[in-house]
């Protein structure tokens, strides 16, 4: 097997084949994905890799120093191949001790993955290969033409607005509240490492990306002004019929008042008015966002398994 390393001003037409197909309800055209990539700002060491069996490609893959953990030995991998090809255990394995020995080479000393049970033989060689489980994601998907609730009731003076209108209320300070939002939320995420902040000027960055569909990020505000919580959405840009769940989550002071249930239910409205089909997300199998989320009437499709290695 090969591995040739791809850089940004090269053309991903092949490995975007692949991408999609793994992530199926989150596709781009490689034009797309690779301008995204160069929207973030590189501050560690990170690779990618076309993975070539003879002359012809089968994987795509990266490794890269973790950028939300404050351990600076926490790496991470990527590795997408070809399904249409059937299970390839044996050329999985080999791939992930190249990137192991890349991680090593440059400061790792652990190296995680995240796999999907609807690719089940990737589960196997993973295990095969000596990693072992540390989270376990229930991935699940919310049929928008099945909705059993309607428009989310409101206190006196709370708001639900979407980023779009957020801008318009406040164009001097909508990026800061939106990035000290998203980490005041994301530091309660379960995490199989130490979560580290990600500095303004780099959340800035994904803010400014031209393809981020501003109106379906959603904030509900409270009587004063103050950010409680957030839901977003990401349409697919081939695929728009799916959207993503980003981040969920409510601010520390402002829990128990079902903030995340009536965002949930601002967004799904929102997104069934676009003629969308189906909402998909994953939460951690023992966060309670998951028992929300059945309540509201996701169903689970399949587990992201988070896996680890000690180098």
């Amino acid at each position: 097997m090969e591995f040739k390393q791809l850089h940004l001003d090269q053309d991903w037409s092949a490995v975007a084949v692949f991408r999609n197909q793994y992530f199926w309800y989150e596709q781009f055209d490689a034009e797309q994905w690779v301008a995204f990539k160069k929207l973030i700002p590189v501050r560690h060491f990170e690779e990618r890799y076309e993975v070539r069996s003879g002359d012809i490609p089968i994987a795509y893959v990266e490794v890269a120093r973790m950028r939300s953990s404050t351990e600076p030995t926490d790496f991470g991998a990527r590795v997408m191949f070809d399904t249409r090809l059937g299970p390839k255990a044996e050329e999985f394995v080999e791939t992930m001790r190249f990137l192991e020995q890349r991680a090593r080479d440059n400061g790792a000393k652990q190296l995680q993955i995240e796999l999907k049970t609807e690719v089940p033989w990737t589960i196997d060689a993973i295990q095969s290969a000596g990693y072992a489980e540390v989270l376990r994601f229930w991935f699940s998907g919310l049929k928008l033409d099945a909705l059993t609730f309607g428009a989310p009731e409101l206190a006196p003076g709370e708001e639900i607005l979407s980023m779009t209108q957020v801008i318009e209320r406040m164009p001097d300070r909508w990026k800061h509240e939106f990035w000290r939002l998203e980490m005041d939320c994301a530091a309660d995420l379960p995490l199989s490492f130490p979560f580290q902040e990600t500095p303004f000027e780099e959340f800035e960055t994904y803010l400014d990306d031209p393809d981020l569909n501003r109106d379906s990020q959603f904030v509900m505000l409270s009587p004063d002004g103050v950010f409680m919580g957030t839901t977003q959405i990401h349409p697919g840009q081939m695929s728009p019929q799916y959207g993503s769940t980003g981040l969920t989550g409510t601010r520390r002071e402002f829990r128990r008042r079902s903030v995340a249930r009536r965002l949930k239910q601002h967004a799904a409205l929102w997104c069934r008015d676009q003629g969308m089909e189906m909402i998909l997300t994953d939460n951690e199998m023992n966060n309670p966002m998951y028992l929300l989320n059945v309540q509201l009437g996701f169903e689970r499709l399949f587990d992201n398994v988070v896996f680890r290695l000690e180098l």
